[in-house]
């Protein structure tokens, strides 16, 4: 997944880059460090991804990595003052309930479904009478 994700990540750069060339030499210091900071930062999210899946497996880092977007969001309210669309608070809504959903999916497993819709139709056909 690494592999495909870096190589969309270098098309894009490079169709960019074709688009609307600028000159290396044209880079100020600011530009540079900018470019040095998302390179080690980049390395290092790549680094605790897969401690990550070596510790906790590949279903609890998945979680953690749906929750990244949830995290950016709240320091994004937090620290930049954003402002969510109601559309925008529903997705964070569907992001907790899918871990949610997810993290219980054993007990949900386990319920009797059909023993709940069976009652339920039993009642129905009672509270009509």
């Amino acid at each position: 997944m690494t592999l495909y994700a870096m190589t969309a990540m270098a098309t894009v750069v490079s169709i960019a880059w074709l688009i609307q060339p600028t000159a290396i030499s044209a880079l100020s210091p600011a530009g540079w460090r900018a470019i040095l900071w998302m390179g080690i930062f980049t390395a290092l999210s790549r680094l605790t991804l897969f401690l990550g899946v070596k510790s906790l497996g590949s279903m609890q880092t998945a979680l953690l990595g749906v929750l990244e977007v949830v995290v950016s969001i709240g320091l994004a309210i937090f620290f930049l003052g954003e402002q969510l669309t109601l559309v925008q608070w529903g997705g964070t809504a569907v992001l907790l309930c899918s871990v949610l959903l997810v993290r219980y999916e054993r007990n949900l497993a386990s319920y009797d479904w059909w023993h709940t819709i069976i009652n339920w139709r039993i009642y129905k056909k009672q509270s009509r009478k």
